[in-house]
């Protein structure tokens, strides 16, 4: 119970400083990233492509550090008729529609792009048509120069 009151104790100062909104903004960026390396580490874990030896060498490389970040952004969606109900207060229309930018990561070779992108499909494939039309819209980003983690295997790292 002592955690809750915590909690609520640092939600109000939050506010209180203005801190609240980039406080959730950096929370949703951390669930993406976790989403992702958990999506990622059930499909490698379910595959029967690689034998046991190199799912473990794939394992070394995800976690949240060897992850492309993302970031949402808002884009000018089609240009549609739009009734009274769907402007903002302001009378403004609205016609803008979140995406998700992924940067990829300069370190990363070919072949661990290549992995990721595979698990990332047989997610796609395994998820309802419900589920991945819910799923919000991804595109590639430019490329985030960042030198690699410690822990990674050579293979990882582009020569």
């Amino acid at each position: 119970m002592r955690a809750h009151y915590f909690t609520l104790r640092r939600k109000k100062q939050q506010i209180e400083k203005g801190q609240r909104p980039k406080v959730l903004q950096s929370e949703r960026r951390r669930n993406r990233l976790a989403e992702k390396v958990r999506r990622r580490t059930d499909m490698l874990n379910k595959s029967t492509t690689w034998p046991e030896a190199v799912k473990a060498e794939i394992r070394n490389g995800l976690n949240i550090n060897c992850t492309s970040p993302e970031q949402s952004e808002e884009e000018d969606g089609e240009e549609s008729q739009q009734s009274d109900s769907d402007s903002d207060e302001d009378g403004h229309e609205s016609n803008k529609r979140k995406v998700i930018k992924v940067r990829a990561l300069s370190w990363r070779s070919e072949r661990f792009t290549n992995i990721l992108s595979s698990l990332d499909r047989k997610y796609l494939r395994k998820i309802s048509e419900r589920a991945r039309s819910m799923m919000q819209e991804r595109r590639a980003g430019e490329t985030l120069v960042r030198h690699a983690p410690d822990d990674v295997p050579a293979w990882m790292v582009k020569s």
